[in-house]
């Protein structure tokens, strides 16, 4: 499992677990069913929702990336799955939101995007290593 610096270990943990999850959904090679596609995006949202504040500059920067790639996947599934387009472009907006209030919150903490950039992939390369879990 991904670890965290512990300022919060409730909210440290449980980013863990949606980063297992975020792990394992980028090895299937099928599309993940919507339903738990829909219920992986509401418990992200619920973690950010409730512990936003307390998260530390690597847990944004996780929590970025994996906003970054649930929306993307909705824009791109939204293009081929009419009875689901509008769900899709909620969840899109959503993370959208979310992304964006991150940037800001860590701009304004003083980081570039070069730095976040750079942050965010070494903690994203470290959580698809075959030795994160």
């Amino acid at each position: 499992m991904t670890q965290f610096p512990e300022q919060n270990p409730e909210a440290g943990a449980e980013l863990a677990e949606i980063c297992s999850a975020m792990r394992e959904y980028l090895k299937m090679s099928e599309p993940l069913p919507f339903a738990e596609f829909e219920a992986y995006h509401k418990r992200v949202m619920a973690f950010l929702q409730t512990n936003y504040q307390d998260l530390d500059t690597d847990q944004l920067l996780m929590c970025n990336r994996i906003c970054r790639v649930v929306r993307q996947n909705a824009l791109n599934r939204a293009a081929a799955d009419r009875l689901n387009r509008k769900k899709f472009g909620k969840i899109e907006e959503k993370c959208k939101l979310w992304a964006g209030a991150i940037d800001r919150r860590l701009y304004k903490e003083g980081m570039t995007e070069a730095e976040m950039d750079e942050r965010e992939d070494a903690l994203w390369d470290a959580l698809l290593e075959p030795s994160a879990t």
